[in-house]
């Protein structure tokens, strides 16, 4: 049905993953495509989602250029400043789609995850990271800023400091430095990451509550 992401039912556990190989870039039809997903799910049959990326990455982010081409034409028809597109409040609204959920949706991070693809997987409730994958929010390098609640939820999970520090730098990380910002929720080999957060996302799904975060990392345990 789509072309950017596969969507999977086993066990009751969704399993969301971008198809777009190597890198899983997130341009246009992505984010066209996500938007259409999010609104059509029916979620009364699955009791968890487990998001991750086709082959060595979960994604590298944005399609800076098929973007900044949208913002330009979004600039010249609307000379008023305040004007937003609703094409990047539509990428908002997919991204929060998945926080506002009453079941589990883990992130199951390896190889590289930048950008609006991080903040992809700040909207989850949990992000597992592959031992050597590599993070960041690359924005300010082109004169950007996060503008899919990136700021907003680093600022909830780290410290102010470090969140201000990676969102003007724009620096890369990796995942034992997001487990000890409080970025990521655990770090394990790359191979067994997305079998180890179904098996997660079965044990913690009956009587799911956010707000029991960190009882629930103790299986993991």
């Amino acid at each position: 049905m789509y072309t950017t992401i596969h969507w999977t039912i086993e066990d009751s556990v969704g399993r969301l993953v971008l198809t777009n190989p190597p890198s899983n870039k997130m341009g246009i039809l992505f984010f066209d495509e996500l938007s259409d997903f999010t609104h059509k799910l029916d979620t009364k049959s699955i009791s968890a989602i487990v998001i991750s990326g086709k082959g060595r990455h979960f994604s590298y982010g944005a399609e800076l250029h098929e973007l900044l081409n949208l913002m330009q034409s979004n600039a010249r028809d609307n000379p008023d400043r305040n004007h937003y597109s609703p094409f990047f409040s539509e990428n908002i609204s997919s991204f929060n789609f998945f926080y506002k959920l009453q079941i589990p949706v883990i992130a199951a991070i390896r190889g590289v995850c930048l950008g609006s693809a991080l903040e992809m997987a700040m909207h989850c409730h949990f992000r597992f990271c592959g031992e050597n994958s590599v993070l960041g929010l690359p924005e300010a390098s082109y004169n950007l800023i996060p503008g899919c609640g990136g700021i907003y939820n680093l600022l909830n999970l780290t410290s102010r400091l470090t969140a201000l520090e990676l969102l003007l730098h724009g620096n890369t990380f990796s995942a034992q430095q997001a487990l000890q910002w409080n970025i990521a929720d655990a770090v394990m080999p790359s191979k067994t990451i997305i079998d180890k957060a179904i098996n997660f996302a079965r044990k913690i799904a009956t009587g799911y509550s956010i707000y029991y975060k960190k009882d629930y990392l103790k299986l993991l345990q």
